[in-house]
């Protein structure tokens, strides 16, 4: 591993807080029965109907006085949402940041499992079953899509709680989304302590929300053998919010890590405490042998068991710690660790203390201490691209998008992976594959990951095709960087993954007249992955088929590509010599074509290959594509120093919300412009140096517009010659991965001096007046290029890319 002096964005002040807890609705409350030793450990409210006699910490119910928004907007949020929404509001209450400083604060938030309404699926699965209860496809896509709505029977949008309470604040500074079983949550932590000390925001919230009292992830947790082995669930959700200095704060975070267990836990738990320094007092969010673990390193410290007192709350057990470890300090703690354990095996460290203290210097670079290391603008290290793996509709590999693109092909074509014909949208950017298998997936990897490959095959993991494509471009990525075989566990994986991946059929087996038999459903075996596949799952496949150390996942809608990058960038910059970043996405299945088709998202010409037809007079709506693009990025010194060609320098990175509509953009585009201007400021780029904009280009009749306008405001009178186009005609929308697939497309510029072209681009729109390139690719040689993605929830991220020297 390689050490790092430089500086940290720590000490950063805490100046508020807030929770909601099974304790109640103050963090006092919660460090009171902590501090008594007490439990608030019941049966489950939630559960009872599903999943009788389940005893968890459950949140008391909620006052009218603390719901935030307004009763039809709670039936469509997960009940996590709802819980993050109220922590968020009461720590920035206690802040006292006003309106105005609200708008330029950023929000960093750790989000668990979307949640699940027991009653709508159900209804879903009689809708889609015959009279022997068996599931049928086409039933599925005939009656049950009628009796199911995308945001409520699965709360499908895994950033809600950052959306929802940044339109209800009006908080729009830099954000991000990412999920976590345990450790993303203090990723998002560092994040924001990141963003202040660059300069992008003066203050930044961060937090987690999430329930394990839900009935699909109780019946994983069980499947997976976490209750066996001492879970009990909880849920909640807890905030900060941070500020680079304050006249009386409440406490400060003086450091943070993360380790990967990787079966070590002692190990892992030795590094994350020295890392952060010493204490008398903890804050235990563990159980099992994590938990005796650190009870037998902290020998006579005070400890306080926060598991035992109300359960794993997964994504918020972090954050409710830090909240607990704030009002010990309150109280008169000199300094507190607040340590959690993720299911998702990475254990985690945070210290609070009275005083803000000398700066906490890394040990080892990982995903956690490189994140307490220099991403100031002007960097000394530089991240640049030095490999790329893709799988698109156009085909598998870096070289298919590339040759396809400079041929002016297009990836759309009939749905063919699943029964789509009863559908009111029948084409994609389906990548030629209809049954995505063991023979796909092992003859596109390299032998030596096979091994490793065939474990998550057998758990079942490839019925959600992002899977398989994640797998196929981290591979490709890797070889094409250079890279041989090595020891991977320093390298850390960020990758953005979209929603969990709902499998309807597996409930028709356990459906007893007409209701689905809950407990006969978490006791089942084969297959291992079952009913949803997690949000992390390609995440976790690729780390331990590559064995890469720690990982983040970006779940920020169709942002979370473009800020993977960004993460994976800053990474190196902040001292890590390598990282391998990306997204992987597919919604190519009854409820997610049908989800996108109820929202009114999708073209409504169902049969048409020019469906996308982005900035054209006559687009009405998106076509959904699928896919991956994986990076490796490293520091380029050293990339050059080991003879490994660089395909772009990394200069910079923006983002921002626009807390405005969850399915619609701001129409004036002013937050959008606001992550252009902070990408190009932090790269140190003109808009008259910029040669080229990959834009988000969704061709929906919105979305180009307020992007034209955000291009205006950025770039000024620089606007006019500068060229734009989508890819998203050739590729169909890849949702969380359209961000990293534009930048793989984007670097068409630099290998051949191509531009791409806008596929079904042909008839200009007088409200999309700028240089949009149409159908052919257009030669020209240029050195900077801007790359924008918005997503869902009002998330904007933008990175800019230089020719390498």
């Amino acid at each position: 591993m390689t050490h790092a002096s430089r500086a940290t964005p720590w000490p950063v002040a805490v100046i508020g807080a807030g929770c909601a807890s099974p304790a109640g609705f103050e963090p006092r409350e919660l460090r009171e029965l902590l501090a008594a030793g007490s439990s608030q450990l019941s049966p489950s409210r939630v559960l009872a109907e599903t999943h009788p006699g389940v005893v968890g910490g459950e949140v008391p119910p909620i006052p009218a006085s603390h719901e935030v928004g307004d009763r039809k907007l709670h039936r469509l949020m997960s009940r996590g949402a709802r819980l993050g929404s109220i922590a968020a509001r009461a720590a920035l209450d206690a802040s006292g940041l006003s309106a105005e400083a609200r708008e330029h604060a950023g929000w960093f938030c750790g989000v668990g499992t979307s949640g699940s309404a027991p009653d709508e699926i159900e209804a879903v699965v009689r809708a889609s079953v015959d009279a022997a209860h068996v599931w049928s496809e086409r039933k599925m896509c005939e009656r049950g899509l009628k009796v199911f709505h995308p945001l409520r029977t699965f709360a499908l949008m895994p950033n809600m709680t950052l959306c929802h309470s940044s339109i209800a604040f009006g908080v729009r500074g830099p954000s991000a989304a990412m999920f976590s079983r345990g450790a993303g949550t203090v990723f998002a932590l560092v994040e924001a302590a990141w963003a202040i000390a660059d300069g992008d925001c003066a203050a930044a919230i961060a937090g987690g929300a999430d329930t394990a009292l839900d009935c699909l992830t109780w019946a994983e947790l069980v499947r997976e053998g976490h209750v066996a082995a001492g879970l009990l669930p909880g849920e909640g959700a807890g905030a900060l919010v941070l500020a680079k200095t304050a006249a009386q704060p409440i406490a400060w975070v003086t450091g943070a890590a993360v380790r990967n267990a990787n079966h070590d836990v002692v190990r892992a738990l030795r590094d994350v405490l020295d890392e952060v320094g010493g204490s008398d007092t903890y804050v235990l969010a563990a159980w099992g042998a994590v938990a005796d673990a650190a009870r037998s390193r902290l020998g006579g410290a005070r400890v306080f068991d926060q598991c035992a007192a109300i359960g794993d709350a997964l994504a918020a057990a972090p954050a409710l710690a830090w909240c607990a470890a704030v009002e010990l300090i309150r109280a008169g703690a000199a300094s507190v660790i607040a340590i959690s354990a993720g299911i998702d095996g990475h254990i985690t460290a945070v210290r609070f203390a009275a005083e803000a203290g000398p700066r906490v210097e890394p040990s080892d670079v990982s995903l956690s201490s490189a994140s307490s290391a220099p991403a100031r603008r002007g960097a000394s290290r530089r991240a640049v691209i030095t490999g790329v793996g893709v799988v698109s509709g156009l085909g598998v590999g870096f070289r298919a998008l590339l040759d396809g693109l400079a041929a002016g092909n297009r990836g759309i074509r009939p749905i063919t992976c699943f029964d789509a014909t009863s559908l009111a949208a029948r084409i994609a950017g389906q990548v030629p594959i209809d049954d995505l298998d063991a023979g796909w997936l092992l003859a596109n990897l390299p032998p030596a990951f096979h091994a490793a490959a065939v474990k998550w095959i057998e758990l079942g993991a490839l019925r959600d095709r992002k899977v398989g494509f994640a797998l196929v471009a981290a591979a490709e990525a890797w070889r094409h960087a250079g890279h041989d075989r090595m020891e991977m566990r320093a390298i850390p994986l960020v990758l953005a993954s979209g929603l969990e991946r709902a499998l309807i059929q597996d409930f028709a087996p356990v459906m007893q007249a007409g209701k689905i038999d809950w407990a006969q459903d978490a006791r089942r075996g084969s297959p291992a992955i079952r009913n949803r596949a997690s949000v992390d799952l390609a995440a976790r496949a690729v780390a331990d088929v590559l064995g890469l150390g720690e990982i983040a996942v970006h779940v920020s809608a169709c942002a979370a590509g473009a800020l993977s990058v960004a993460h994976g960038a800053a990474l190196v910059e902040r001292g890590a010599d390598i990282a391998i970043c990306g997204a992987s996405d597919s919604m190519l299945d009854p409820i997610g074509v049908g989800g996108m088709i109820t929202l009114g998202t999708t073209s409504p010409r169902t049969t048409d290959l020019d469906g996308c037809r982005p900035f054209d007079r006559r687009r009405d709506g998106l076509v959904l594509g699928e896919g991956a693009a994986v990076f490796v990025v490293e520091d380029e010194a050293r990339a050059r120093s080991r003879g490994a060609r660089p395909l772009a320098r990394v200069l910079g990175w923006g983002a921002s919300q626009d807390a405005y509509r969850p399915s619609a953009p701001n129409p004036d585009g002013v937050y959008s412009a606001i992550a252009m201007r902070r990408a190009l400021e932090r790269a140190h780029v003109t808009p008259a140096d910029l040669g080229y904009i990959n834009a988000h280009g969704t061709g929906t009749p919105l979305n180009d517009v307020a992007e034209i306008r955000a291009i205006r405001r950025a770039l000024g009178d620089a606007a006019e010659r500068v060229p734009i186009s989508s890819v998203k005609g050739a590729l169909g929308h890849l949702m969380a991965a359209s961000g990293s697939i534009e930048v793989a497309a984007s670097l068409l510029a630099f290998e051949h001096d191509l531009l791409p072209g806008t596929a079904n681009h042909r008839e200009r729109d007088p409200e999309c007046d700028l240089d949009v390139i149409g159908e052919t690719p257009r030669e020209a040689r240029v050195d900077t290029i801007m790359s924008s993605s918005f997503g869902f929830g009002g998330q904007n991220s933008v990175v800019v890319l230089g020719r390498p020297a």
